[in-house]
């Protein structure tokens, strides 16, 4: 039988909803468009009894989740195509130990996972900054037994064909997608505030325009920095076009 400790002490946002041998947070959208969240998420989980019904399952599924499914000889621990909701984890001479907080398994920082960041701004690898602490990575699973951890991939962001078509097409196809996405993200808030980092640049005005394209009001926009800096300006322009309410942080140090 496999040993097990789990310890989940984010609450915040979404909580934790648990049952039986499941252990879930967040909200997903099946292939029907349909919202599951809460215990109702405890019940989509329900039906996945090994690694290749949870895959089969992911493949119908998008969202921001993480769960854990705990078996008398392995556990399944999977995060949601952008990780949002992170899980840590820990295996000790098959003692598997999973957290949402990496401080909570261990506090000793490693010093080659620094020297590492400190490099290439980043670890690599399901890897963090402290000592026998490792990661999910976005869009993967986890599957733990008391010999072995085995990651496995179930999204990846690469392209897997060349598109060729007319450029007009291509903005078409492109805006359809950013509707469906919007309109699934807008089923998760299910009316929660939304607050966007405005800046100046394309990505963040992207997120303001599309939540204001889909009719979501509850929306605040902020920017940060030296007063009158043209991120600043640019910020609180497009805020106003929206209609959306902006604040700005000065920062003078």
């Amino acid at each position: 039988m496999l040993k097990t400790t789990v310890r989940l002490n984010y609450n915040y946002g979404f909580k934790w909803f648990e049952r039986d041998h499941l252990k879930v947070k967040g909200w997903v959208i099946d292939e029907s468009g349909k919202s599951h969240r809460d215990n109702d998420l405890v019940d989509y989980f329900s039906s996945v009894k090994d690694v290749e019904d949870l895959k089969n399952l992911l493949a119908r599924t998008t969202g921001h989740f993480s769960a854990i499914l705990i078996f008398e000889e392995f556990l399944l621990a999977v995060v949601d195509r952008g990780r949002s909701i992170p899980l840590y984890f820990k295996n000790d001479a098959g003692h598997v130990q999973i957290s949402d907080s990496g401080f909570s398994l261990g506090s000793e920082y490693d010093p080659y996972s620094f020297e590492e960041y400190l490099a290439a701004g980043h670890v690599t690898q399901n890897k963090t900054l402290l000592r026998d602490i490792s990661q999910l990575g976005a869009g993967e699973i986890g599957c733990f037994t008391k010999d072995d951890v085995v990651i496995i991939s179930y999204f990846e962001f690469l392209p897997s064909q060349q598109i060729l078509e007319p450029f007009e097409l291509s903005v078409k196809r492109f805006v359809e997608i950013l509707d469906s996405d919007y309109k699934n993200l807008i089923k998760g808030l299910n009316g929660r505030t939304v607050v966007v980092p405005l800046s100046g640049g394309y990505d963040s005005r992207s997120i303001a325009s599309m939540l204001k394209r889909h009719g979501y009001q509850n929306v605040i926009c902020y920017s940060f920095g030296y007063d009158q800096n043209p991120d600043m300006t640019t910020s609180k322009k497009v805020a106003e076009a929206l209609g959306y309410r902006w604040f700005f942080l000065e920062t003078n140090h």
